[in-house]
């Protein structure tokens, strides 16, 4: 479902086909596919990626856009953010500095940098500025110890900031921001990335459940350790 172009009895912007709202429709368009200009060169659409990108770049991200936008992506990221708990939770404590590989990351350092970037994200995308200080990640994730720490620090921390995407005001999140010198654009165009780099390393995470002698948990479905249960 997509955002509206008016608001419910509670403030926030309802769902509806986004052909009463075209320019909306075309700066959603945008921020979904935010990143995926490579993966268009592989599977050789990148003409039309290009097509699609240029017909939203015409197209002036307003204040009212912004928001609905925001409040369509703290939808998914409510529903996100339960997919990532479960990854969390299947990693065994005993078995966090497993790495498959001597250049990889090992279980623990994933999945710290997992909770605390998809908090930076939405800080920065609210902030409208891009700024990464490592030795901030490492003073917020200094406190834990065990994955159970992760798994609370992220059941706290991240609701918190997917209220604050929906709280902060349009004319912030169209702000146009630069994202580390290599684009710029509305901060609110920035959470399909926010969204692809926590599904990313989510997915990396999954990888190394099993040789961990843990389950891969069903996130869009069924996995050979926990098969759909339909309703």
């Amino acid at each position: 479902m997509f955002p509206r172009d008016r608001r419910n009895s509670d403030g926030r912007w309802e769902a509806c086909n986004v052909s009463r709202n075209p320019e909306l429709a075309v700066c959603l368009l945008k921020v979904l596919s935010s990143g995926q200009d490579d993966e268009a060169d592989r599977r050789g659409r990148r003409d039309v990626a290009r097509d699609q990108v240029s017909e939203a770049n015409e197209v002036t991200m307003t204040a009212d856009h912004a928001k609905a936008i925001a409040d369509y992506f703290a939808t998914m990221f409510d529903q996100e953010s339960a997919n990532t708990l479960k990854v969390l939770r299947a990693v065994p404590n005993d078995r966090r500095d497993y790495k498959p590989d001597e250049k990889s990351r090992t279980a623990w350092e994933l999945a710290t940098h997992l909770a605390s970037s998809d908090l930076w994200f939405l800080d920065s995308v609210c902030d409208a500025a891009f700024v990464y200080d490592p030795e901030v990640e490492n003073k917020r994730t200094a406190g834990l110890s065990t994955i159970d720490d992760i798994v609370e620090f992220y059941k706290c921390e991240y609701p918190k900031r997917i209220q604050r995407l929906r709280s902060t005001p349009g004319e912030q999140l169209a702000k146009e921001v630069d994202f580390f010198g290599m684009t710029k654009g509305p901060s609110i165009s920035f959470l399909g990335l926010a969204n692809n780099h926590g599904v990313h390393h989510r997915g990396q995470l999954m990888t190394y459940l099993r040789a961990m002698g843990s389950k891969v948990p069903s996130i869009y479905g069924g996995s050979a350790d926990e098969p759909f249960q339909g309703a």
